[in-house]
């Protein structure tokens, strides 16, 4: 790990890893399934823009990324990759977008609500890319952290 990962691991976790203290995966997965719609609202203000759904596609790509990663805490195999794979192409309408954005929120709380039904794993911690192991709550707190302020990035053009 080099000293910019170890800089980004160190003050990345106080704001990952910490929120997610004494909160149950039901509770996360609520927060998520909550959290589409104001993302949904911001996309419909924006309008069918091309920023917005640059934007959206990337909220997504990220999200089933996550799913991924998520996975491995049901025993899956990791797979160290990139979210570029996820990401819905440029071509995909505005309208297409928002019925994945659905979909794949609805599958984040799926995926969520069996992680905390399930007898854990040995697994503990899955890497992400920039900031290091976390926790599958730590993951479901970064999906809806990154979704909610990319989101913001949503306007007219």
């Amino acid at each position: 790990m080099s000293i910019v990962d170890r800089i980004v691991y160190t003050f990345s976790k106080p704001f990952i890893e910490w929120p997610t203290l004494g909160r149950s995966m039901g509770r996360m997965a609520d927060q998520l399934e909550n959290g589409l719609q104001p993302i949904l609202d911001r996309f419909q203000r924006g309008g069918d823009s091309e920023r917005s759904r640059r934007v959206l596609s990337h909220i997504i790509g990220i999200e089933r990324w996550g799913q991924n990663r998520l996975k491995v805490f049901e025993g899956n195999p990791l797979a160290m990759d990139e979210y570029n794979d996820y990401r819905p192409s440029r071509e995909t309408s505005g309208q297409e977008l928002v019925t994945m954005m659905r979909e794949t929120r609805a599958e984040t709380v799926r995926l969520a609500r069996r992680i905390a039904g399930e007898t854990p794993t040995s697994v503990k911690r899955v890497p992400h890319n920039q900031f290091g192991p976390l926790t599958a709550r730590g993951w479901l707190f970064y999906l809806y952290v990154h979704a909610r302020a990319e989101s913001r990035k949503m306007r007219a053009q």
